[in-house]
């Protein structure tokens, strides 16, 4: 995949996502509330990412990670252990941060090297993206918080939201032709 073809395809998902983003009510903010509580899908997801991650430190050829890796497992797999016994609590939230920062790893890979004038703007979002997983990754409470002000003051920072993902995805479009 190249970064043209990248951009075009994260510009138009942002434009879609803003448009769903501008058809959601306060009843779709009540279900995305039930969401991050739901403990199966949270196990699924929590699961799936942490299967993802054991899979690439195992597959990494970093010489500095392999006297680590058995370690690094160990401590992991009991920290996942722990997350689904005792932190059962917006489990999807955390999954869904691990999944975030391990897939941007993969697509920032396509730009890595690469003097291309798309190349701020896609690794920009990335980077935002991940800083937002890591914040909601430590705090999950934090993203409940945020889908009550999005939905609360008649939809308005809902709008804004909406309304910079089209911004942004018409800019990496344009960009990208």
């Amino acid at each position: 995949m190249t970064l043209t073809l990248l951009a075009m395809l994260l510009g138009a998902g942002l434009i879609a996502f803003g448009g769903g983003c501008l058809l959601l009510n306060e009843k779709h903010g009540e279900a995305s509330l039930k969401i991050l509580r739901n403990e199966r899908l949270g196990l699924l997801v929590f699961t799936v990412a942490h299967l993802w991650f054991f899979l690439n430190l195992w597959q990494t050829d970093a010489k500095e990670c392999e006297d680590f890796k058995l370690v690094l497992t160990l401590f992991f797999g009991f920290a996942f252990v722990g997350c689904i016994l005792y932190w059962k609590d917006f489990l999807i939230v955390r999954g869904i941060a691990v999944l975030t920062v391990l897939s941007v790893h993969r697509l920032l890979q396509i730009g890595y090297m690469n003097d291309h004038i798309l190349r701020p703007y896609v690794s920009g979002l990335f980077y935002f993206w991940i800083v937002l997983s890591l914040y909601f990754g430590v705090c999950p409470y934090r993203a409940r918080d945020l889908i009550y002000a999005l939905f609360r003051n008649n939809r308005r920072r809902l709008k804004t939201v909406a309304g910079c993902g089209i911004f942004y995805g018409i800019l990496l479009v344009w960009l990208a032709c």
